[in-house]
């Protein structure tokens, strides 16, 4: 069981030599992080799913410095100004540190996140956008050997001031059926690490979700290691029995769709709020949106490949007149209700 208490951190400063303790440097984007423990386990859990963000040492500005403690049967989260946590096994540690970190600081960074996956090619970034189990992992998986680099499996972060796509590389958490889609990895499956997600529960048993920590590198020949922009935005359906097909968007839809995919609105300041209604323009201006209906599973690769790669060079960006009009009218909801979604549904169109 995971509780919240109060920032123990204080407390830990008196209990702990907390220099002495080992660490582990991040850089993440948006933010610098150090990681101090006194477990060896769960530094090497953390460090399989966050590989492609560990650095040697982190220069510039001082870095966030959180701490993950074992403490008899139990562990404790600290993130000094906020509250901790207490769990009673390793995986609940790993389950909640990633949604705390992100939610604390990652979220109040300068960039804009959208739940969904990512791939490169030719220089521009796809974004593939779904809610859970809409087949964003199904989709990049199905891709991997059709020519595009990997960027991310979760996150697509948007750069405000530039409207650059960020590698996110973080593990692929893949549940056992994902794994199937990957078959040179089937057979060693019992070598893969994994950790039991206490935050998805069988629906059957009621029992936290097993998830394999796959590096993107047993996957991916190439991942992306800079900034791109984006050359395209599809928003998923789920696999069907129809083969692969997408359709355009108009500005409306995909702007409420791209404000009902981000997961860090609420947290940014007001100033990075209008900057975020500024990078999201632009992007639509220059990158075309549609809705893609992936076809069944066991459907070439190949043609969904080509399907995504013929739409967005017959896609037309959307009209700036029309999208112009929608942030507008946007601006004055912000204004008015103090958020940045929900507050498109019923206004609009109006």
């Amino acid at each position: 069981m995971i509780s919240s208490v109060k920032d123990l951190y204080p407390e830990i400063k008196e209990r702990y030599d907390l220099l002495g303790l080992p660490g582990q440097a991040y850089s993440f984007p948006g933010e610098e992080l150090f990681l101090r423990s006194n477990s060896p386990e769960l530094i090497d859990l953390l460090n399989a799913v966050y590989h492609g963000f560990k650095s040697g040492e982190i220069a510039g500005r001082d870095p966030i410095t959180l701490y993950l403690l074992k403490e008899g049967d139990k562990f404790v989260t600290v993130d000094p100004g906020f509250d901790s946590f207490t769990c009673s096994v390793p995986d609940q540690v790993l389950s909640f540190w990633g949604a705390q970190l992100m939610c604390n600081h990652l979220y109040r960074s300068p960039l804009l996140f959208l739940h969904g996956s990512v791939l490169e090619r030719d220089g521009k970034a796809y974004l593939f956008l779904g809610d859970s189990n809409a087949g964003k992992s199904t989709t990049i998986l199905k891709l991997r050997e059709e020519g595009f680099v990997f960027f991310s499996d979760e996150f697509a972060p948007i750069d405000l001031a530039s409207g650059l796509i960020h590698p996110f590389p973080r593990s692929f958490l893949l549940r056992s059926d994902g794994i199937r889609l990957i078959p040179e990895l089937s057979d060693g499956l019992a070598e893969q690490p994994f950790f039991n997600d206490y935050q998805e529960l069988d629906r059957e048993t009621g029992r936290p979700v097993r998830r394999f920590i796959i590096i993107p590198e047993l996957i991916y020949q190439r991942t992306g290691k800079s900034p791109s922009p984006v050359g395209g935005i599809f928003f998923l359906k789920k696999f069907g029995s129809e083969e692969t097909s997408a359709n355009p968007l108009s500005a409306a839809d995909a702007l409420e769709k791209i404000l009902d995919h981000s997961v860090n609105s609420r947290y940014l300041s007001i100033e990075d709020r209008d900057r975020a209604f500024t990078a999201i323009a632009a992007i639509l201006k220059d990158s075309p949106a549609f809705s893609l209906h992936p076809g069944p599973l066991d459907e070439d690769p190949k043609f969904l490949a080509q399907t995504i790669i013929n739409t967005v060079d017959q896609g037309h960006p959307i009209e700036p007149e029309d999208l112009d009009l929608v942030l507008k009218r946007c601006r004055e909801l912000i204004s008015q209700r103090g958020a940045l979604t929900n507050c498109l549904g019923i206004s609009i169109s109006s």
